[in-house]
């Protein structure tokens, strides 16, 4: 039995890195993953409290690109991260129409989770686009990942 499990674990952790979703290839493809859930496997770069809120944007990379990602988990400079999370995709820049829809896809995820209210879920999330729109050019205008 030791022999089974001594074999399956492997496997199963080689399974899982080869189902993740590479930051490069989210970026590449906009309309086959804005707005929809993906596993990545990516490990912390920067973090960047959000004052008032406990949550931080986190800088994340694989060997293929960066991305920032939402949550309120707690990782630290070096750790990896894998798991789902939902990709938030902006694909032109500086729009109001793209803002409010990325918000609004935003407080969708934040509800569905159970993270905020209906009630507050579209103001919170209004505050978020804006602080990543502030982030600007950091933040590469384009996308983010937001996990539970």
């Amino acid at each position: 039995m030791k022999k089974i499990a001594v074999f399956l674990i492997p496997a199963v952790l080689v399974l899982l890195n080869s189902c993740a979703t590479s930051l490069q290839g989210i970026k590449e493809d906009p309309d086959r993953y804005a707005g929809k859930d993906v596993y990545i496997r990516a490990e912390v770069e920067l973090e960047a409290p959000i004052p008032f809120l406990g949550y931080s944007l986190y800088k994340i990379g694989d060997q293929s690109d960066t991305m920032f990602l939402f949550t309120d988990k707690k990782y630290v400079i070096g750790q990896m991260v894998s798991g789902k999370v939902r990709v938030i995709g902006i694909n032109e820049q500086n729009s109001k129409d793209t803002a409010e829809r990325v918000a609004r896809q935003t407080a969708d995820f934040l509800v569905e989770h159970r993270i905020r209210s209906e009630a507050d879920a579209l103001t919170f999330s209004r505050k978020l686009i804006r602080l990543i729109s502030t982030l600007g050019s950091i933040a590469e205008g384009s996308y983010f990942l937001i996990a539970e």
